[in-house]
């Protein structure tokens, strides 16, 4: 933060060193001083798709729908297959119980970046929710080939595993869960193995 700070007092117009701030910010959960720096470099760039899609996020960090969802349009009118921006939106959607464009849109992000797990995780959790395992496994499963060290992927199919009585095929998931840097997936993982029937 410091370093990045030093660079904004040098270049204060820089939308790059703003966003590098602002993202550090967000991983502290400092969310509204982020925001003050993402419209700092809108104001010098209103087009930035970085800045807008991450403007966008940041609402929704504080759970304000009704701020975010202009932003991510804005995101998707400057890049229209912005898979971050995508991904988002599904979300809101998530959020109003309209799960199937939340897919949709969780369907378009893939195919615009098939390389970002997040769509993956967001698209089989609400197969899972609807009890549409088979949907929901090739989901985890097409996130966890292009994102095999993300520990999301691994809890979340060994969720849906479990939820069909798969126990052995839940077990090694969350076994390589444990191994995730995310410390809620960690406790999580380790929560539910606790609770399988031994074997």
């Amino acid at each position: 933060l410091e370093a990045f700070n030093h660079v904004v007092g040098i270049r204060p117009a820089s939308c790059s060193a703003r966003l590098d701030i602002a993202n550090v910010l967000v991983d502290m959960r400092r969310i509204d001083p982020a925001i003050v720096h993402l419209k700092a470099c809108l104001q010098n760039d209103p087009n930035y798709y970085p800045a807008v899609v991450n403007l966008g996020e940041a609402y929704l960090e504080k759970n304000d729908v009704a701020s975010a969802r202009p932003y991510l349009d804005r995101a998707l009118a400057i890049r229209p297959e912005g898979a971050e921006a995508l991904v988002d939106i599904g979300y809101i959607y998530d959020t109003q119980n309209d799960w199937k464009t939340a897919i949709a849109y969780y369907n378009r992000a893939i195919r615009s970046d098939p390389m970002r797990p997040e769509a993956y995780i967001d698209l089989g959790y609400d197969y899972t929710e609807h009890r549409l395992f088979q949907l929901a496994e090739a989901a985890f499963i097409n996130g966890i080939s292009v994102a095999s060290d993300d520990g999301r992927l691994h809890y979340l199919l060994a969720v849906s595993y479990n939820l069909q009585g798969k126990i052995a095929l839940a077990r090694e998931q969350y076994r390589v869960a444990l191994a995730s840097d995310d410390t809620d997936v960690v406790h999580a993982a380790q929560h539910e193995m606790a609770l399988l029937p031994p074997g």
